[in-house]
């Protein structure tokens, strides 16, 4: 098995778990700050020489038993799980490549049918892809996320305007933690595109992102594209761009980033608490549909809603 990221991912998750967790001694004489690779292995039930062999990256041939062994002892979540079992099957000799994807799956826009379910919720809404680039928003969802789209109308992108436009620190209420969440949710799509392609039978070893992150070889050439450009081309403008996504980039997080809350900062209607939930796109892998409603908790944020929902602006539906 080859790629520094699939073994990056194993030796920050064993460096994150504490002997204590898993009914070990510490002792007095350890060095690594985590599990060490043989107490892995012994957790996994599989001999030292082979998980040290795994985490180097020097086999193939490792099974999803296997996989499923380490992942419990590292004790990986479900999002980290699925992340790793994506990269493992990324730089396997693949058996049998998947049917690719329909031409029109292919080409990273919203079915015309998601978009006009989009445009009919009556609470903000709007789709995006693994790279957090907005496709499309309804009326509400436009004027929530504005400030997105005034960074970069021609490819507004979430984690591009999280990292790289000051604006970001006083929209969002939670600058950290949205930080760690973009991170973590390119690093978990650098992970399911690199297992799609090598089910398509192209380049599975990491090349895409290979060239911007600096430790991979290969380059940009055969990634995916589309108006928005290619995941490693992100990747490469934020790394050059913003030390914070550096830091978070190199801690190899995972996150799927499904449901939960946020704290918006308005500039034009005031504090938002909010909650989402986040649906895949089934045809369209990578693709979720975001949908927003106010917090029962925060009941000011309702009639700030809809006061959001009468933007005096004139933002095109489609954004791309």
């Amino acid at each position: 098995m080859t790629g520094s990221r699939f073994q990056e991912f194993l030796a920050t998750r064993r460096a994150r778990v504490r002997p204590e967790d898993v009914g070990l001694p510490r002792g007095p004489r350890r060095r690594v700050p985590g599990l060490r690779r043989e107490e892995v292995a012994a957790l996994a039930g599989v001999s030292s020489d082979y998980y040290i062999q795994i985490e180097r990256g020097r086999s193939r041939g490792v099974s999803d038993e296997v996989l499923a062994a380490i992942a419990h002892a590292l004790r990986l979540d479900q999002v980290e799980t699925a992340h790793l079992f994506n990269l493992a099957h990324a730089t396997r000799a693949a058996a049998a490549p998947r049917s690719p994807l329909p031409a029109e799956a292919r080409d990273g826009q919203p079915p015309p049918g998601l978009l006009a379910l989009v445009d009919a919720l009556a609470t903000p809404a709007h789709v995006q892809n693994g790279r957090l680039d907005l496709l499309h928003a309804n009326a509400q969802g436009r004027a929530l996320y504005e400030a997105v789209s005034d960074q970069d109308p021609v490819r507004p992108n979430f984690a591009r305007f999280v990292y790289l436009d000051p604006a970001a620190r006083s929209f969002y209420g939670d600058w950290p933690q949205v930080a760690d969440e973009a991170a973590a949710m390119l690093e978990a799509e650098v992970g399911r595109s690199q297992a799609a392609r090598a089910d398509e039978g192209g380049a599975g070893d990491g090349s895409a992102v290979g060239s911007a992150v600096g430790n991979e070889p290969g380059d940009d050439a055969d990634a995916p594209r589309g108006a928005y450009g290619s995941l490693g081309e992100l990747v490469g403008e934020l790394l050059a761009g913003s030390v914070e996504f550096r830091c978070r980039w190199g801690q190899r997080d995972v996150s799927d980033h499904r449901r939960g809350a946020k704290r918006l900062l308005h500039p034009r209607v005031g504090e938002l608490r909010l909650r989402f939930e986040a649906l895949e796109v089934g045809d369209r892998p990578g693709m979720r549909l975001f949908g927003y409603t106010a917090d029962p908790a925060h009941p000011d944020t309702a009639a700030r809603l809809g006061r959001l929902g009468r933007p005096a602006d004139d933002l095109p539906s489609r954004c791309a």
